[in-house]
């Protein structure tokens, strides 16, 4: 979550992920040292064996309310601690903040948008989008 955050924080348009499905060594790879991460992993030495790893996660949260089109906008984080957020404008005018709070305990946040304002706690280790018209 903290990279899928991070990137479009710094303005990019786009992330790619480029290890979808790997075994349970990582690989296939070309590198001896690789630390390549699949968003799953298919074990080679069992039938019907997959796992499905956080980016597997992360990108199932993002692409639920962040559509194709949407536009970052310019966000602060409010609370305090281990927060990080990134801020959306859809296509259709709604607006979505996904937070994710990295820390071990829990952090209380606000969302301020045109006068009106929500408080939220979040759990240790927890994402939560809020997405409003």
């Amino acid at each position: 979550m903290r990279e899928m955050i991070a990137v479009p924080r710094n303005w990019s348009k786009s992330y790619i992920l480029w290890n979808l499905a790997l075994d349970q060594n990582n690989g296939p790879t070309l590198l001896s040292n690789s630390i390549n991460w699949g968003t799953i992993t298919v074990r080679s030495d069992t039938m019907d064996s997959v796992t499905f790893n956080d980016q597997y996660y992360a990108i199932g949260h993002f692409s639920k309310f962040v559509v194709p089109g949407a536009r970052r906008i310019a966000s602060t984080t409010y609370g305090t601690g281990t927060l990080d957020q990134v801020a959306f404008k859809n296509p259709d005018g709604t607006k979505a903040i996904v937070v994710f709070n990295y820390g071990g305990a829990s952090n209380t946040f606000k969302v301020v948008w045109n006068g009106q304002k929500i408080t939220y706690t979040l759990n240790p280790n927890a994402a939560v989008t809020l997405k409003w018209n």
